[in-house]
């Protein structure tokens, strides 16, 4: 059977659909930018979200994303993190370090680190599918009245995908049930991880540099 090691994680970025807030008796509307992972073992998905397509956020979600995989035993040395060239990944190098703030974080943890050749676009395209059906499933159909409720609905929606929702790409198998049928001892628990804002945590990112250590507490 094969082992489960989360040998490549793809990321990219989606632009959501502008959220309906409603504040008194008036209403806003306000963009928020989806900081996805697709998982080329089982399929599984992680995601955050961000208010600004920046290097900040980038490094704020890889840091939360390897701190969790971390605690539920997967070996970090073994994974390697894919994106493509865009800017909120290998932008804003720290003079100091020759580093991006993103790719600083995957150094700290101990995984590596890949960028995709330029006009690759197929390298991306099992992140890209599932994006595709975050949006077709949960962003065009379901409604919001504020962040705090978008954040819940999109949890649970993060929890159907990895728990319940069969692939019929992968033999018709949610992504729990890959994991559980490989010699992995890794437990389920680690398809849970609940979405966050990530521009809420930008303090503990300036303060421990591009080298975020993995003391730093998301949740």
């Amino acid at each position: 059977m094969k082992k489960i090691a989360y040998s490549l994680l793809s990321i990219a970025l989606l632009l959501c659909p502008p959220l309906l807030v409603a504040q008194g008796t008036s209403t806003t509307h306000y963009y928020l930018y989806e900081f996805g992972t697709e998982d080329g073992d089982t399929g599984a998905i992680w995601y955050s979200y961000g208010t600004a397509k920046d290097s900040n956020n980038s490094a704020i979600f890889i840091a939360y994303l390897l701190k969790h995989l971390k605690h539920y035993g997967v070996d970090l040395s073994a994974v390697t993190i894919q994106t493509d060239n865009g800017v909120e990944f290998v932008g804003h190098i720290s003079k100091r370090h020759n580093v991006s703030g993103f790719s600083g974080v995957i150094e700290r943890f101990g995984a590596k680190y890949r960028r995709i050749p330029p006009r690759a676009c197929t390298w991306q395209s099992d992140v890209e599918i599932a994006h595709k059906l975050i949006e077709d499933e949960f962003y065009d159909l379901e409604g919001y009245k504020d962040r705090t409720e978008f954040l819940a609905r999109a949890y649970a929606y993060s929890l159907y995908f990895n728990y319940k929702r069969k692939n019929r790409w992968r033999g018709r198998k949610a992504p729990v049930e890959i994991l559980k049928e490989t010699e992995s001892k890794i437990p389920s628990g680690v398809l849970n991880l609940p979405p966050i804002l990530l521009d809420n945590y930008i303090d503990e990112l300036l303060n421990c540099g591009y080298h975020m250590p993995s003391s730093v507490n998301f949740t």
